[in-house]
C-alpha cells in the first residue's frame, strides 16, 4: 500500500510535526472559533473527545491508510501551536493530492499559512515526485483564496456543490500547483532558522544584550584584536550593537548566523561562534569563533565549532564548512585540527587583520569527515 513517511517539515519560522495528545486543547480552542465553523467540516461543537481522537488516532491511521498527510503546526521559536495543515484525497497513480488547513484565530494575518503550504507543496512536488496539488475553497471563503495565490497556486476553475459548509452546500474554487508552477515562483528567503544547539559542556543560544560586556572583553583582548577585523578600540557601544541588532541583521539577510557559546554548568559566556559568507547555491559556509581570555585552553571553541559543523552539515543540507585562520594563529589552526577539518592549503594574501594583509590557512569540514 502507498502511503507517505511520517515527516517533520520546518521552514524559517514553523515546525510541521505530527499530532500528539498536548495539541487537543489548542484543536479545541481553534475549531470552535467562528471562522473556522463557518468554511470546515469539523464536528460542531467540537469537544475535547473530538480533538483527542483527531491527535492520537485519527489523523495518523489516515496516514497509515494512503489517504494523506496531517500536521500540527507551531511556532519554531515559541513551540506556539499555529494550525492544522494536511493532505487528503491522494490519487497514488495519478500522483495529485488536495491541500487542507486552519489556522487558530491568535496567529492569523502573519503568512504562517502561506509559509506552510510553500513547504508542504515543495516537499510534495519536489520530494516525493507528485505531480499535481490542489486547494479548494469555498467562493465566499475569500481569505483562503488570497492565501493560495499568494503561495504560488493558479485558480483553475469552479467545482459547482462539490462543497459543504455550515451554511450548506456551496460552490467551490480549486486551485492548482504543479512542479513547473514552483519553478517559476521566486525562491523563498534563504537564510538560517534561529537554533539552540548543545554540547557536553556548551550551549550555543542566541545573542542578548546582556551578553555586550563579556562580548566586548573578548574582542578588545589583545590576542583577539591580533587576528579579528573587529573595529579597535572595541567598545561597550559596539558590542551591544552587535548583540542587539546586526548580528540578528545578518542571519535575516541570508549571510549566516551567530550565536553566544554559554558554559553549561555556571552559564558564564565563554565566547561567541557564527557561520558567515553563505553561498546557498554551492551550500556552503565560513565559520568563525573568538573566546573569552578568561576561558582560553580548555577546548570550548573546538567542541563549538564541531558543534556548528554538526548542524550545518546534517541538519541544515549544507555541504561544506570552511575555517580559515591567518598563517601566523597556531591557535586556531590548532582548533581546527582539533575540531576535525582538514587542512587544504594557503591561500596567499587573501585577507586583512589589524597586522595588515595576511596569508591564510583553509580548513574544511565536509559530511564524511563527521563521525
Amino acid at each position: 500500500m502507498s502511503r507517505f513517511p511520517e515527516t517533520r517539515l520546518e521552514t524559517d519560522r514553523l515546525v510541521l510535526r505530527p499530532f500528539r495528545a498536548e495539541d487537543v486543547p489548542d484543536l479545541v480552542e481553534m475549531f470552535a472559533d467562528k471562522e473556522c465553523a463557518t468554511w470546515l467540516t469539523v464536528p460542531q461543537p467540537y469537544t475535547f473527545e473530538h480533538g483527542l481522537d483527531w491527535a492520537t488516532r485519527a489523523a495518523h491511521e489516515l496516514r497509515e491508510t494512503g489517504d494523506g498527510i496531517h500536521w500540527a503546526v507551531a511556532e519554531r521559536s515559541t513551540g506556539r501551536f499555529v494550525g492544522a495543515f494536511g493532505l487528503e484525497k491522494t490519487d497514488w497513480r495519478v500522483r495529485a493530492a488536495v491541500v487542507g488547513y486552519s489556522v487558530t484565530p491568535a496567529r492569523r494575518g502573519q503568512g504562517y499559512a502561506t509559509e506552510a503550504l510553500r513547504a508542504i507543496a515543495e516537499w510534495l512536488l519536489r520530494e516525493q515526485g507528485f505531480a499535481r496539488l490542489e486547494l479548494r475553497a469555498a467562493t465566499g471563503n475569500v481569505a483562503s483564496q488570497r492565501v493560495a495565490r499568494k503561495a504560488g497556486f493558479r485558480r483553475e476553475g469552479l467545482l459547482r456543490g462539490a462543497g459543504i459548509t455550515s451554511a450548506g452546500r456551496a460552490d467551490l474554487v480549486v486551485y492548482g500547483l504543479t512542479p513547473a508552477d514552483l519553478d517559476q515562483l521566486p525562491l523563498p528567503a534563504r537564510r538560517f532558522p534561529e537554533a539552540r544547539l548543545e554540547t557536553a559542556r556548551l550551549v550555543l543560544r542566541t545573542l542578548e544584550e546582556g551578553d555586550a560586556p563579556a562580548l566586548r572583553e573578548t574582542l578588545a583582548d589583545a590576542d583577539s584584536a591580533a587576528w579579528l577585523t573587529a573595529p579597535q578600540p572595541y567598545t561597550l557601544e559596539l558590542a551591544r550593537d552587535w548583540v542587539t541588532a546586526a548580528a540578528h541583521e545578518l542571519r535575516q539577510s541570508g549571510d549566516g548566523v551567530h550565536w553566544a557559546m554559554v558554559d553549561r554548568a555556571s552559564g558564564a559566556f565563554v565566547g561567541t561562534v557564527g557561520l558567515r559568507r553563505t553561498d546557498w547555491t554551492d551550500r556552503r559556509t565560513e565559520v568563525s569563533y573568538a573566546v573569552h581570555p578568561a576561558a582560553r585552553g580548555h577546548g570550548y571553541a573546538a567542541e563549538a565549532v564541531r558543534a556548528v559543523g554538526g548542524w550545518v552539515l546534517r541538519e541544515q543540507g549544507f555541504v561544506r564548512l570552511e575555517l580559515r585562520a591567518a598563517t601566523g594563529n597556531r591557535a586556531s589552526q590548532r582548533v581546527a585540527e582539533k575540531a576535525g577539518f582538514t587542512r587544504e592549503g594557503v591561500l596567499r594574501q587573501a585577507g586583512y587583520t589589524h597586522q595588515g594583509q595576511q596569508d591564510y590557512v583553509i580548513f574544511s569540514l565536509i559530511r564524511s569527515d563527521l563521525a
